[in-house]
């Protein structure tokens, strides 16, 4: 065999098999899709309430300044489910940065006297019809966004909530919100 064309047949080999691996390394939107919608989110409930919690997520991401001159940056997802009785409600925020929230894993937050003054983490809340009308709150978790663009966010959520009485609800699951 000519060693022009052993040389040649080889490469011919490898450029597809090195762009199949370059490409699965990377966020393929088709195969999000297949599994899940655009603006969709399923989570797991479990404690007092165990089903599985479909619906409807937006978020928007905006950048604030505290009266002070700090710099905080704002991703708040907003979920409705499918059957419009449960509302939920989560507030990423990180502190003195300019740039939009991108992705990296978000620990509920603490350390925050009220919903007025500027935190820096998660703080979530959500009212579950089949639970009462007691407001459930973000006591200890994370989001992990996964993928970030201008038009959808994907990632995951691990997240216990507690009302005023010492119910629980724990929620996990994934998320493709699209930007409000």
């Amino acid at each position: 065999m000519h060693p022009l064309f052993s040389k040649l047949s080889r490469l011919c080999l490898c450029i597809p098999v090195f762009s199949l691996l370059i490409s699965s390394s990377k966020f393929n939107e088709e195969t999000v899709a297949n599994t899940m919608y655009y603006g969709e989110y399923t989570f797991k409930a479990t404690g007092g309430l165990n089903e599985e919690l479909k619906g409807v997520i937006h978020y928007e991401n905006v950048i604030n300044k505290a009266s002070d001159g700090t710099s905080y940056s704002t991703l708040i997802f907003k979920c409705t489910d499918n059957n419009s009785c449960n509302t939920m409600q989560f507030l990423l925020c990180r502190k003195n940065t300019s740039s939009k929230i991108q992705k990296g894993s978000y620990k509920v937050s603490r350390n925050f006297d009220s919903l007025l003054n500027y935190f820096d983490g998660v703080f979530g809340f959500a009212n579950i019809k089949p639970l009462g009308e007691i407001p459930f709150f973000a006591r200890k978790g994370k989001i992990q966004i996964t993928h970030s663009n201008d038009t959808v966010i994907t990632g995951e959520l691990n997240i216990s909530l507690e009302n005023s009485k010492g119910n629980t609800v724990h929620l996990t699951g994934d998320f493709i919100a699209e930007k409000q």
